[in-house]
């Protein structure tokens, strides 16, 4: 009978390393799991925060300097009778957009000349225009085929 007891015993206590080996597996793999979610947690946030903050601000809007001084003005005219021009120059020009040719293309009229206007895709105005708007237009004059200015930003006047 004690043979019995001591042999249950024995199958108890292996039960009983058993399981707390198991116990001990299994806690090991949990804390692998939470120290490898903690890193993953950790690498995305140190990913994604630059991105979301970036996208949370409107960086997509420059700042524009608003400067109320003098600002040379070329004419269109003169733009286009500058033969020697085979590059792009940067221009500011001051008139009204007459008609709009296409979503993004306009012509554009100084009060003695026309030319075609293309407007970037970045530009964003708070108030509608219409023919009778003046404008400053800041861009860049392209001599082409078409000769036409691609302006990067407009200020109502």
């Amino acid at each position: 009978m004690n043979r019995r007891l001591i042999s249950n015993s024995v199958n108890i206590q292996a039960e009983h390393d058993e399981i707390a080996s198991l116990n001990k597996n299994t806690q090991i793999k949990k804390e692998i799991i939470m120290k490898t979610s903690t890193a993953f947690i950790a690498v995305s946030t140190l990913i994604l925060a630059p991105t979301l903050a970036f996208a949370g601000e409107k960086h997509h809007e420059r700042n524009q300097i608003q400067f109320n001084g003098p600002v040379e003005v070329s004419s269109v005219q003169s733009l286009l009778d500058d033969s020697t021009l085979f590059g792009d120059k940067d221009v500011v020009v001051e008139g009204h957009l007459l008609r709009q040719v296409r979503k993004d293309t306009f012509v554009f009229s100084d009060g003695k000349t026309e030319i075609q206007v293309e407007l970037d895709d970045d530009i964003q105005l708070n108030a509608p225009l219409d023919p009778q708007t003046k404008v400053r237009l800041y861009g860049e004059f392209e001599n082409g085929r078409t000769p036409e200015i691609e302006v990067d930003h407009i200020q109502l006047l």
